[in-house]
């Protein structure tokens, strides 16, 4: 992770627990797990294609359908609001499965992106306490 994305998830990290934050954006001390997003760097604009990097704090990574204790997988929320905790996480437009246990997810549509990165279990079922990630960049 970058030292500017440290940076980022600290002092949102320390809004959330005042009272204020991102939108999209749950980080908490109280929520150990959390979905994070290692690149690209928050405010770029990078050249198409883009891979977007995930990461995760406190889980394990496994395919849609794993039912083990303290596993899920990625979800991506581009450009729309998530879902609430504890809600399946549907099919639709915006929303990526990362079903098979992905890591990354490639962008080739230029444009500007808010990409949140949310969790779930093996049913796509938003983990409930799970903190999300929110990036904001430009593809061109």
């Amino acid at each position: 992770m970058t030292p500017m994305r440290t940076i980022k998830l600290l002092v949102t990290a320390s809004l959330v627990a005042c009272g204020g934050g991102e939108p999209g954006t749950t980080m908490d001390h109280e929520s150990p797990v959390a979905a994070l997003i290692a690149a690209p760097s928050e405010g770029a604009t990078v050249d198409a294609p883009v891979t977007i990097q995930l990461d995760v704090r406190n889980l394990t990574i496994r395919p849609a359908g794993t039912d083990e204790p303290n596993t899920g997988h990625h979800h991506l929320f581009i450009n729309r609001d998530i879902v609430a905790e504890g809600e399946v996480i549907l099919t639709g437009p915006g929303i990526v499965h990362l079903g098979a246990g992905q890591t990354q997810h490639v962008l080739d549509e230029p444009g500007s992106y808010t990409v949140i990165a949310v969790l779930g279990d093996h049913a796509h079922v938003r983990i409930p306490g799970a903190a999300t990630d929110t990036l904001r960049f430009s593809l061109r």
